[in-house]
């Protein structure tokens, strides 16, 4: 706000009950300094209160009822609604726009992940989902606890997300497919260690060519992004990483 001055409010840690104060401030009689986690401008002045912590497993269920959902059904007329199931990011990558990656999150309960994901298939009469998240495998042991919730409650439903490449072994890739994963979608960036370094990405190459093979092996779809035309990337960098995609074009979906 001190470099912007055509910003004249933030909601911070991305305060959900923060939100929906300010969007309800007349009609809950709310002044500005009253609601937390906000920061605004006085005059010359920019007033800032931080005063409520984090706790997403007191957020409401998300309702898309105010959205055209016709833009986020796919081919054959499918609805795949996005949803996240922790807020933060414990990655620091450089070119990332999210705000809060300081290797603190929040995440919300196994029991409330299993439940909302039941109430909104039955609501919206779907059962595909994206996990919205910077990257699902944050912990290895939530992603097996929260996979092994899904099958012994015999939940089905099918489901993409967002991970990096790394420290998943065959067991927790073939819990996730038994979990109706069918999709995965990594991070690769690079396939040059300098760049990898470059951008603090914490990611060995070395993982990489194994994970994607796991997933070959049990049919879990596999969707790669890079990086490219950073200001100090040399032609070396980039022939490494078209030699990565040529190997490996059998392995990418």
């Amino acid at each position: 706000m001190d470099k912007f001055d055509f910003v004249d409010s933030i909601i911070k840690k991305w305060d959900k009950h923060s939100v929906l104060e300010y969007i309800d401030l007349d009609y809950r009689n709310l002044l500005w300094e009253e609601i937390l986690n906000f920061c605004y401008r006085l005059n010359w002045y920019i007033i800032s209160w931080e005063e409520r912590d984090i706790d997403i497993n007191t957020d409401l269920i998300p309702d898309y009822s105010g959205f055209d959902l016709l833009v986020h059904k796919q081919e054959e007329n499918k609805l795949v609604l996005s949803y996240e199931l922790w807020q933060w990011c414990r990655n620091n990558c450089f070119y990332c726009y999210n705000l809060h990656k300081w290797w603190k999150y929040f995440v919300k309960d196994i029991d409330k992940i299993v439940k909302e994901i039941k109430l909104l298939s039955t609501k919206y009469e779907t059962n595909l989902f994206h996990f919205d998240d910077n990257e699902i495998n944050y912990s290895n042991t939530f992603l097996s606890d929260l996979s092994n919730k899904i099958i012994k409650e015999k939940l089905i439903f099918y489901w993409t997300a967002l991970i990096i490449p790394r420290d998943l072994e065959y067991e927790l890739l073939l819990n996730l497919y038994n979990s109706w994963c069918r999709q995965l979608r990594f991070w690769i960036e690079s396939w040059s260690p300098r760049i990898l370094d470059i951008i603090w990405k914490k990611t060995n190459i070395n993982w990489i060519e194994k994970i994607l093979a796991f997933c070959k092996r049990i049919w879990i779809s596999t969707y790669a992004s890079f990086i490219v035309d950073l200001p100090q990337e040399t032609n070396n960098d980039i022939k490494l990483t078209l030699k990565f995609l040529y190997k490996n074009r059998d392995l990418l979906d």
